[in-house]
């Protein structure tokens, strides 16, 4: 079982890594066939396929450092990509200055990815958000993090999985929903409603250089457009479970006083259900989280699990979780003061816009509850 289990993973890794490597094909295509650019050569052309923001502290004031990632057409069919930044006061006149350095008439709409360098996030994004809206070119279905070091020094590192960083970096943001319970939809579309939307912040990917390779290390959180906090992963895994739907990731608990250590693989297919009622002049939430999974269990050492352990093992995850969860969300009341779970928004729904019912004051207030149910749907065993 084991083996087999090896051969599915390496046989998607080589299918994950064939998609990536026709990623340029499938960018470039549709663009050479395009009748918008069929009166200029392509060794004229730049696309862009990934950009990133930081921002630098020169002494007179902050500068605003934008960088691109852009693939370039050579002779006898060969594509080449290409790095550059440039610096300015406004993220327009960046772009511009961009544009002047480069030689090539640069193709828009085609990007990959956006990274957000952390020192820029906590800076603040309005304006990047703002040129998504505006610029009827830009890409929102390209995906989206915040890196923990500088976006141009990222771009500038040598791919390990990927011909490009982006490539490598949108690779990585369309799996992490594989695990950890991360949503399947890390894209621009979705930070843009997070801003708008009433009852909602940004909550986006963190990814930081770990053991020499660029990977998700966390969740980045925000207050309206400025990132001002950075949690780890054991963190954000409570926090995606009580924001998400449809997250898959694996959960273990360990129960010292009655020595067992159970893990299971849990896709949480119910939709997390909010119930929002006021008691004592105060909004009281009931989230009602289900987590159905299939219990890892050493089959070498262990016998067959019967039905009633089964129910057990249920039962402890169940307490455990729902644990974990209300720890969670008491620490964004009396320590965070912000309401990264969007509850908000189901209080808008029920009572309108009046009464400031979205706010972080009015979250911290609230009682809140969470009761988790947990379903083991296998155990992994063959029966003998």
């Amino acid at each position: 079982m084991l083996f087999r289990s090896i051969k599915v993973i390496i046989y998607w890794e080589v299918i994950i890594m064939k998609a990536i490597k026709m990623l340029p094909l499938i960018i470039i295509i549709p663009i050479m066939l395009s009748g918008c650019y069929n009166m200029r050569p392509q060794e004229d052309l730049g696309i862009i396929i990934g950009l990133g923001y930081d921002i630098e502290n020169q002494g007179i004031g902050y500068k605003y450092k934008d960088t691109s990632e852009t693939f370039i057409f050579k002779g006898e069919r060969k594509i080449e990509h290409e790095v550059l930044s440039g610096r300015s006061k406004s993220i327009y006149s960046t772009e511009n200055e961009l544009q002047m350095k480069f030689n090539k008439k640069w193709i828009t709409g085609t990007e990959l990815v956006y990274l957000i360098g952390e020192k820029r996030a906590r800076y603040g994004i309005k304006d990047i958000i703002d040129g998504q809206i505006r610029d009827p070119m830009r890409r929102e279905i390209a995906a989206i993090a915040v890196s923990g070091e500088p976006a141009e020094d990222v771009y500038r590192m040598n791919p390990t999985s990927a011909s490009t960083i982006a490539e490598q970096i949108r690779g990585i943001l369309n799996f992490i929903y594989m695990d950890n319970f991360f949503p399947i939809n890390n894209e621009v579309s979705e930070v843009l409603k997070m801003y708008y939307q009433e009852g909602r912040k940004i909550v986006m990917p963190y990814m930081e250089v770990k053991e020499e390779r660029f990977q998700v290390s966390g969740l980045a959180l925000f207050k309206e457009d400025k990132m001002i906090k950075k949690v780890l992963l054991d963190e954000a895994r409570l926090i995606n479970i009580l924001r998400n739907n449809d997250g898959i990731g694996y959960l273990a608990i360990n129960t010292p006083t009655n020595n067992e250590y159970y893990e299971a693989y849990f896709k949480n297919k119910n939709k997390v259900k909010v119930k929002v009622s006021k008691e004592d002049n105060k909004l009281k939430y009931d989230v009602f989280v289900t987590l159905i999974g299939e219990l890892k269990v050493d089959t070498v050492d262990k016998k067959l699990i019967t039905k009633k352990e089964v129910e057990h093992i249920e039962k402890v995850f169940a307490e455990d979780m729902k644990i974990r969860l209300n720890g969670e969300v008491e620490k964004m009341q009396k320590e965070y003061h912000t309401d990264w779970i969007d509850l908000g928004k189901y209080a808008v729904a029920k009572y309108g816009r009046q009464g400031n019912y979205d706010s972080d004051e009015t979250f911290c207030n609230a009682v809140i509850n969470v009761h988790v149910n947990t379903k083991i749907s296998s155990t992994g065993q063959k029966k003998k």
